[in-house]
């Protein structure tokens, strides 16, 4: 390779790696990134396991409301594919009518019956290509915040 080809090939690497932001982080389906990452929201997280060993992180807003975090496609309780945001709302008015309506309405997040009869909410994520970058991940944290409120007004009024 010619010395011009050469520092042209290492200018246009240099280029690309200016390109991505010196702050930009990868959050994968792993606890301790989205640990990190909700700490750093001043979120408290408590890590437990499934029945199946896969990590289960418990958190909560600001304002008490409550949520849990299930991790799925893992390998030996870690290097997980996917993850759910999840949360159950006792004693509502929730009906069957009310889930399909919150959900036409809504792109993300899905309003379910649960079999207990409770209603639940849920938000799914997809890591398998290698995570989404924490400033996504931040976003989709407050986007599942303003669901959890909405979702509450709609099926307690």
């Amino acid at each position: 390779m010619s010395s011009i080809k050469r520092l042209s090939a290492l200018a246009l690497s240099a280029a690309l790696f200016a390109a991505v932001p010196a702050g930009a982080q990868t959050i994968l389906a792993d606890p301790a990134s989205i640990t990190a990452a909700l700490k750093g929201r001043s979120m408290p997280v408590t890590q437990e396991k499934d029945d199946e060993n896969n990590p289960v992180l418990q958190t909560q807003f600001g304002d008490g409301a409550k949520f849990t975090i299930y991790f799925y496609g893992c390998t030996d309780g870690l290097k997980c594919s996917s993850l759910q945001f999840h949360t159950l709302y006792s004693g509502s008015n929730a009906t069957v009518d009310k889930m399909n309506q919150f959900n036409l309405d809504r792109r993300y997040g899905r309003g379910v019956i649960e079999s207990n009869g409770d209603a639940g909410l849920r938000m799914d994520f997809n890591f398998a290509a290698g995570g989404m970058s924490k400033a996504l991940f931040l976003d989709n944290v407050d986007l599942w915040d303003e669901l959890m409120s909405v979702f509450s007004e709609s099926i307690y009024e």
